[in-house]
């Protein structure tokens, strides 16, 4: 399936670009549903919400934070799928395996005659803001909370964060070890904003750092992974919580692989 980044950038096939195929095709999990409801309510109340969303590979993360882009984006589809969710609300997109929807000091994006070079002027850019973070984004520097709370001021954002811990680790390897610090902070201040602010964050996480699971882990992953999920977690969930994995049972996992392979599914069939 494609990445958030792909369908941001329009480079993914219709199935991912056209809010009603893709809701067509997809079957929504319990969960998913649980998730959306949680999002519109801190939406709805004006008080916010930050999470880490743990799901192990093949546990739909990326297609449940795709699920969300398209129903936040486009609340009369996502209606007609039974998405109760509310109007105007800004969806900003960060995939952090693609530099057109995650920018870093060694991969800018230029837009505008502006290079941006951190993740924080690329979510100011997006509200219209950037003027508000010029000034970080430059020097590479986390904004502080009360900066960040004048940004968001007299927005309802809700920002989907796939893929992080990839853009982080790269980001540890490298020579200015700063920015990588900078970033983790970044994320503790943002995740502090929703007690005062209708801001939601949502962060996906590969998997949760446990021993029995670990091996597992480093198997997939390059050594230091691990460090890296471990300390972003930590920042997210001072002031956040985690939400249970989109796709739990084997029941939600033969639904969903029926949906997206049978467009149409005989019901008399289904029921031998």
């Amino acid at each position: 399936a494609p990445e958030l980044s792909d369908v941001i950038v329009k480079n993914a096939p219709s199935i991912y670009l056209d809010s009603r195929e893709f809701f067509s095709s997809t079957y929504i999990t319990d969960s998913m549903k649980s998730l959306v409801r949680e999002i519109t309510n801190a939406l709805t109340l004006g008080k916010g919400l930050s999470m880490t969303l743990y799901s192990l590979f093949g546990g739909g993360k990326t297609h449940t934070v795709l699920l969300l882009f398209h129903a936040f984006n486009n609340p009369t589809v996502a209606r007609e799928f039974g998405l109760e969710v509310p109007e105007n609300i800004k969806v900003i997109g960060i995939g952090g395996k693609d530099s057109r929807t995650a920018p870093s000091p060694e991969d800018p994006i230029d837009e505008d005659g502006i290079k941006i070079k951190t993740l924080w002027g690329y979510i100011a850019k997006r509200l219209g803001k950037y003027e508000n973070m010029r000034k970080y984004d430059e020097d590479l520097i986390s904004p502080t909370k009360d900066k960040l709370q004048e940004l968001f001021k007299g927005e309802r954002v809700l920002i989907l964060v796939d893929e992080i811990a990839a853009y982080l680790v790269r980001l540890k390897g490298l020579s200015n070890g700063n920015y990588y610090n900078q970033c983790l902070i970044f994320f503790e201040y943002l995740a502090s904003l929703g007690s005062n602010l209708p801001v939601v964050l949502l962060v996906t996480i590969p998997a949760k750092i446990e021993e029995k699971n670990k091996g597992d882990i480093t198997m997939y992953f390059e050594k230091g992974y691990e460090d890296v999920i471990e300390a972003l977690s930590k920042k997210i969930e001072r002031g956040g919580k985690i939400f249970r994995a989109p796709i739990e049972t084997s029941i939600d996992l033969a639904n969903v692989l029926i949906k997206r392979i049978f467009r149409e599914i005989n019901e008399d069939v289904k029921k031998r």
